[in-house]
């Protein structure tokens, strides 16, 4: 499941996530976007959500995998 996928169907905003995962709104909405992130951060991503969220689909940028 995506990041926005999961948030959408739990019903929260990019705050209130951003929260739980100890980031700021602005990075997660970033992530969200597809930009990617660090290692450490796809890992509180997914134990915030669960294991829910994919976690390739957090480190890998929709840029590079498009190249």
């Amino acid at each position: 499941m995506t990041l926005h996928d999961y948030r959408k169907k739990h019903g929260m905003t990019l705050e209130t996530l951003a929260s739980k995962v100890g980031i700021t709104k602005q990075a997660l909405a970033l992530i969200e976007a597809g930009g990617g992130c660090f290692l450490t951060t796809a890992t509180r991503i997914v134990a915030a959500t669960g294991g829910e969220v994919d976690y390739l689909d957090l480190v890998v940028s929709k840029q590079a995998a498009s190249s």
